[in-house]
């Protein structure tokens, strides 16, 4: 079996693995660890706090629930999970991946066609 380049996108609200609530992260995780088990060329865009043996590219430095200025308040939290997202679209594009997994859901559908890489979608 050839080994890909794979990006995976895991949502920034918390991290990855989660330490207690994040069943999208831990999907994520248990997915990302074993890709890289298997000798693929992995990169997990998520917080920084996540703990991977991929390549971690962080878009904040930590979880934004975690985070004491933006964790409270869910319209601030909501708003940083677009300028998140916005990150990950700029590092996606400067670099080549295989296949982009999406567990961002609909957030990142607007912004597939500026990949030329296939995106999955996870709900």
């Amino acid at each position: 079996m050839p080994k890909l380049s794979i990006a995976q996108l895991a949502p920034c609200e918390e991290r990855v693995p989660p330490v207690k609530y994040g069943g999208t992260e831990l999907v994520v995780s248990n997915l990302t660890e074993e890709l890289v088990k298997r000798g693929h060329k992995v990169t997990l865009i998520a917080s920084g706090d996540s703990k991977t043996k991929a390549k971690l590219y962080s878009v904040f430095s930590q979880s934004l629930r975690n985070d004491k200025k933006i964790g409270a308040d869910l319209k601030i939290r909501d708003a940083y999970k677009f300028i998140g997202i916005a990150e990950a679209v700029n590092f996606l594009k400067k670099h080549h991946f295989d296949i982009i997994h999406n567990h961002l859901g609909w957030r990142l559908l607007p912004w597939q066609k500026l990949f030329s890489a296939p995106i999955v979608t996870t709900l």
